[in-house]
């Protein structure tokens, strides 16, 4: 083990002087399981890493988002058999549409039961017998603000207003993917030309932790 690593340093050292002069950049990284190099190219200087690291995404729960963490919203068919059928991903935009960019999602999230924009000063909201409306935000608060939740993933939005006491969401066109209007029905009559949905929280970043061993 200790000649296999003195001889990926060996090889990593002439490759380093040889693109040294050159101007390229030479990563190499030696893995505490074999002590081998591997080596990346690109320009200007040269690095030398001598541990490997190991990422994983912290985990994702209904709590963390009821709590506090920011989320993108993913629109999913209602019935499992539509999620699969599903084959480009959309989310949720600020002005209630949707978007296939992930980039372009919105970020949210929920405090004290309040649905609002990641960087404050915009919330969903409503009031008393407004039959339907977008899934839009806006700095004008509705008397209908309350009572939104994550449970098992899927976006829910409670009120004694509504029928049933929760709201049902909806898109159209039925059979568009990106820039797709997201309605919330609260009561009355439902359009023929909707197709039910499903909101989904997902982190909108990947919050990255990492641990370092050195090759011995």
């Amino acid at each position: 083990m200790i000649w296999r690593s003195a001889s990926a340093l060996s090889l990593a050292s002439a490759t380093l002087f040889a693109s040294a002069a050159s101007g390229q950049l030479v990563t190499v990284t030696e893995f505490a399981t074999a002590c081998s190099a591997v080596y990346t190219r690109g320009s200007q200087s040269v690095t030398v890493v001598q541990s490997t690291v190991t990422v994983e995404p912290l985990p994702w729960t209904d709590s963390a988002a009821n709590d506090g963490t920011p989320f993108v919203i993913q629109v999913h068919g209602a019935s499992l058999s539509t999620k699969r059928q599903e084959q480009v991903p959309s989310w949720l935009t600020a002005n209630g549409n949707t978007t296939t960019d992930g980039s372009k999602a919105t970020r949210y999230l929920i405090r004290d039961g309040q649905l609002s924009s990641a960087n404050g000063g915009s919330y969903l909201s409503t009031t008393a017998n407004v039959p339907y409306g977008p899934m839009a935000l806006s700095s004008n608060l509705g008397t209908i603000s309350i009572t939104f939740s994550i449970k098992g993933g899927a976006l829910n939005w409670t009120n004694s207003a509504f029928v049933d006491g929760v709201a049902r969401f909806f898109k159209t066109p039925a059979n568009a993917v990106n820039n797709v209007e997201i309605l919330a029905r609260f009561n009355g009559p439902i359009d023929s030309a909707w197709t039910p949905v499903l909101l989904f929280a997902v982190p909108g970043t990947l919050e990255m932790g990492h641990a370092t061993v050195f090759c011995r």
